[in-house]
């Protein structure tokens, strides 16, 4: 379906970091960069999905992905909505009935990285890539990478250099797994706080939101595994910001999906997209992320209806 332009086009060019994977032969080369816009259109479409017993939907690159059943015992389909038609594009890649969708992910090229499982959280299976089209790029057993069981609070992000960072909470505490681009491990590192979101900032660096008692912050992902507050990086007294991703000009946005959208840079975080000029409220959102250029992407369901709202989240410089 047609999707409704609800302001003027405008348009910039930016070079952003590519994820082009590079062999590892020692010393780490050079990676290419590659062109990404920042867009300061409004958009609004519809998408008709059909009835779904079980559905999620992941948002990034240039729209949204969804995964899920039919009816009840059924394969998983997945597809593609682009964000300013609505159209629908189904992906000839199924899931079988017992393999559910336990974290999502979306790399800068705008390919889609998705942790199967098995009966639960716990049962990890495989790590399948898909390009835009829905082709399949790769899938890697990961059947035997960890070694807890009875874990959850499972979120994924995707490196520069292609690697899998995986963090999820056990009885234990909590883990960070670092999984190479053919699933084989890496490292595994141990937390001693909670982590509600993980994502990858615009220059390469691993960032989590660490949660506690109301509380939350923006939080660094160093190279011997511990994790460092950000400058200025506090939300107090505020809903669990649960998505991060990186930015087209900023380093890192934020988001959650009833109240708004953050911009992180050098040290300074500032709120962009306030509660109140959020297009679906409450549980009305059904995803929420942003796009390639830099726009906030909303999912929801109005009126029988699935809708996109994207509204520009950066500014230019």
């Amino acid at each position: 379906m047609q999707g409704e332009k609800q302001q003027g086009n405008k348009e910039q060019s930016v070079e952003r970091p590519s994820d082009d994977r590079q062999p590892d032969d020692g010393e780490p080369e050079q990676q290419p960069k590659q062109e990404a816009i920042l867009s300061t259109e409004r958009t609004t479409a519809t998408f008709d999905a059909g009835s779904f017993w079980e559905l999620n939907v992941v948002a990034g690159g240039d729209g949204i992905y969804g995964f899920g059943r039919r009816q009840k015992g059924e394969k998983s389909i997945l597809f593609q909505v682009g964000a300013e038609d609505g159209i629908v594009r189904d992906f000839k890649v199924e899931l079988e009935p017992e393999i559910s969708v336990r974290a999502a992910c979306i790399d800068s090229s705008g390919n889609l990285h998705l942790l199967l499982s098995e009966r639960g959280d716990s049962e990890w299976t495989e790590i399948l890539a898909l390009d835009k089209s829905g082709q399949t790029i790769s899938r890697n057993d990961v059947s035997d990478v960890k070694e807890e069981t009875d874990i959850f609070d499972l979120c994924m992000t995707i490196g520069m250099d292609g690697s899998y960072y995986i963090s999820y909470r056990h009885d234990k505490g909590g883990s960070i797994l670092v999984l190479d681009d053919n699933g084989g491990r890496k490292d595994c590192f141990s937390l001693s706080t909670r982590l509600v979101a993980l994502g990858t900032g615009r220059s390469g660096q691993i960032y989590g939101m660490v949660y506690s008692q109301g509380s939350q912050y923006l939080a660094m992902l160093t190279e011997s595994g511990g994790i460092e507050p950000c400058p200025n990086g506090e939300f107090q007294d505020f809903p669990i910001i649960n998505c991060l991703q990186p930015g087209v000009c900023c380093e890192l946005l934020l988001g959650n999906g009833t109240y708004g959208a953050w911009i992180y840079d050098a040290g300074s975080l500032e709120q962009v997209v306030p509660a109140d000029e959020m297009p679906i409220k409450g549980q009305d959102v059904e995803k929420f992320g942003f796009l390639s250029d830099g726009r906030l992407c909303i999912t929801g369901y109005r009126d029988g209806t699935h809708i996109i709202e994207c509204l520009p989240a950066e500014r230019e410089k």
